[in-house]
């Protein structure tokens, strides 16, 4: 099909009466960037119908593509100003407050009066003004703090910092933001490594899975030595101490590395977990209430003198893992079990 295209006549002579000098054009990308084009060079701009582009045709024979897909904005502006310069200089989250501070700095204003300045964010990559925005008091340049209210830890954000003046909008670099609670870490003890590629690759993608879940998932932090020894049948943990794998594959897996994780912070291990088990049944308030919310199953677990497992949630074999949310389900009783009803320490 033979491609169609618009001519879009500029009026320079009307734009060069409004600005003072070398006036141009600024087409603000999605991705913060800005393609400059002085009015004065350009003979013309073409539109295609089928296609999301135009094209920039200049004096000098020469043509510039702007894929409009990209395109956040057009300003005009004066040539003799710039955008101004703004930096995300460092974005921390607090779990407690459900809050993210972020430090802002604009450097240079361009040239003329900021007229606005802020942080805008979402859960895709690249936001604008266009998506969530909250603007600064005042406008000025320099540092100041924002907060964000209301973060979810089920949510991964992309933070920028912007600014405004006469010559348009411009960002500062994104700032990825995945909310942990967490800060759990592991030592791999040379047995691991010792036990060959296959299984030091299996345990450390166990491990690492785990972790994800876990320092998202609850607030606990510490570091776990972990080991290998073929002589434990499938794997086992202890209360502050390790975690350690045995020979069988089967166990060196996402859901039974929760689960050891899960005793190594107190689930079976320590003594006023065992005492929340009546007749069977869970008496801590807040996991029993979490655990039908989530299941709607009552929360229960060993009928004996000495309990040390829990269900459901409690996650050992394969097929007790259907997807991500039981992992997540089990990390979140755990947090309630062990830190909300029970009061255990989350780091020592």
């Amino acid at each position: 099909m033979k491609q169609r295209f618009y001519s879009l006549l500029i009026v320079l002579t009307a734009a060069i009466l409004v600005f003072a000098a070398d006036p141009v054009l600024n087409v603000h990308q999605t991705n913060s960037r800005v393609q400059n084009f002085v009015l004065a060079n350009i003979d013309s701009l073409t539109v295609a119908r089928d296609v999301a582009q135009m094209k920039v045709h200049k004096k000098d024979g020469t043509l510039s593509d702007v894929d409009l897909n990209s395109v956040d904005s057009v300003v005009f502006a004066e040539g003799t100003f710039s955008l101004p310069v703004v930096e995300l200089m460092k974005v921390t989250f607090n779990y407690d407050a459900m809050r993210a501070t972020c430090q802002v700095n604009v450097k240079t204003g361009g040239g003329c009066q900021i007229t606005e300045r802020g942080i805008c964010w979402a859960t895709h990559p690249n936001p604008t003004i266009k998506d969530t925005v909250l603007k600064a008091q005042s406008s000025t340049v320099g540092q100041y703090i924002s907060f964000i209210n209301g973060i979810s830890i089920d949510n991964t954000y992309y933070i920028r910092s912007y600014a405004s003046n006469c010559a348009g909008t411009s960002y500062s670099e994104v700032t990825k933001l995945q909310p942990l609670m967490g800060y759990v870490t592991y030592t791999l003890a040379q047995s691991v490594i010792d036990a060959g590629p296959r299984v030091h690759s299996m345990i450390k993608q166990a491990m690492d899975s785990a972790l994800y879940y876990y320092n998202r998932y609850t607030p606990f932090r510490a570091n776990i030595w972990v080991y290998y020894s073929s002589g434990i049948p499938t794997a086992q943990a202890s209360y502050h101490g390790s975690i350690g794998f045995g020979s069988n594959e089967r166990y060196m897996y996402v859901g039974t590395a929760m689960h050891e994780m899960a005793h190594y912070f107190g689930s079976g291990t320590t003594n006023v977990w065992k005492s929340k088990l009546s007749n069977g049944i869970w008496q801590g308030l807040v996991a029993q209430a979490l655990c039908q919310q989530l299941t709607g199953s009552t929360l229960k677990g060993d009928n004996n003198n000495n309990p040390q497992h829990y269900w459901p949630t409690g996650i050992n074999q394969r097929e007790e893992v259907k997807n991500k949310t039981d992992l997540i389900n089990h990390a979140r009783v755990v947090k309630a079990m062990l830190v909300d009803d029970c009061k255990l320490p989350t780091s020592w």
